[in-house]
């Protein structure tokens, strides 16, 4: 499901979701580690299933070791869910799992920022952002914040 399909017929929706959750059955079925869990997970991270797609991402995390691109795209969204489940010491430890793997991860030092500012470590925060700026990146949502 592509973003800006929400207008879409509700019959035409169910059956994209179909063709994905069947999709999804034959990965599973041909034993890609991960790959299952990580495809259901964006699902539901697709639905606004926030707590369930953290499960999903954190179970097939722990498969992706061999694919730490993937497993770093998981944590992305991970990072994303714990936010939105205002959760921002797991969401902070999945952005900071981003960085260990790639230090110039814009999204990972942006969302190390985001949690540092929900727990109110705002020193902290700038130190995200100073990351940023040494590397000159910064994008105009860390002007804004």
């Amino acid at each position: 499901l592509e973003p800006g399909q929400g207008d879409r017929a509700p019959d035409d929706l169910a059956n994209r979701k179909a063709e994905i959750e069947a999709v999804t059955e034959s990965v599973r079925k041909a034993g890609i580690a991960g790959a299952a869990e990580y495809m259901k997970a964006r699902l539901a991270f697709h639905e606004r299933r926030w707590a369930e797609a953290a499960s999903l991402f954190e179970r097939a995390r722990a498969s992706l070791s061999a694919q730490p691109d993937l497993a770093s795209q998981a944590d992305l969204y991970l990072g994303a869910c714990f936010e939105r489940l205002e959760e921002p010491t797991r969401m902070f430890n999945a952005y900071r799992r981003v960085a260990d793997w790639d230090a110039t991860s814009i999204p990972a030092h942006m969302g190390m920022a985001a949690a540092r500012l929900l727990q109110g470590q705002v020193a902290d925060a700038l130190k995200q952002y100073e990351v940023l700026g040494r590397q000159g990146r910064i994008p105009t949502r860390a002007l804004l914040d």
